[in-house]
């Protein structure tokens, strides 16, 4: 499993837990990709024609998942809120009327 699909299974919990939640949602993620053999890397080469990786911290790794899921939360938030808005924008454009009946239902509430 790779590491942004696990944020993706994990991503709707994570955004309605509590901050201790949300900790524990994060040391899961961390250890089913390090139990699956993966690993988070740095690069750690001063040349940039040199590829050298090194393994990160088990607190770094932690760091990184949890920025994942702050912006994966903050990039869903924008595109629900750009999708609301697109709607309300066509409904406004469009100047639509209730029909009769719903007018009636609307008035009564």
């Amino acid at each position: 499993v790779r590491f942004r699909q696990l944020v993706e299974k994990y991503l709707p919990l994570y955004i309605k837990a509590s901050t201790i939640s949300k900790t524990e949602i994060i040391d899961r993620t961390v250890n089913e990709i390090h139990n699956t053999g993966m690993s988070f890397r740095k690069r750690t080469a001063k040349e940039e024609s040199v590829h050298w990786w090194s393994e990160i911290t088990e607190e770094e790794s932690r760091k990184k998942v949890a920025h994942r899921f702050r912006d994966s939360a903050r990039q869903q938030s924008q595109s629900k809120s750009s999708f609301q808005k697109v709607c309300n924008d066509v409904i406004n454009n469009l100047n639509l009327e209730p029909e009769p009946s719903q007018k009636q239902n609307l008035q009564k509430n």
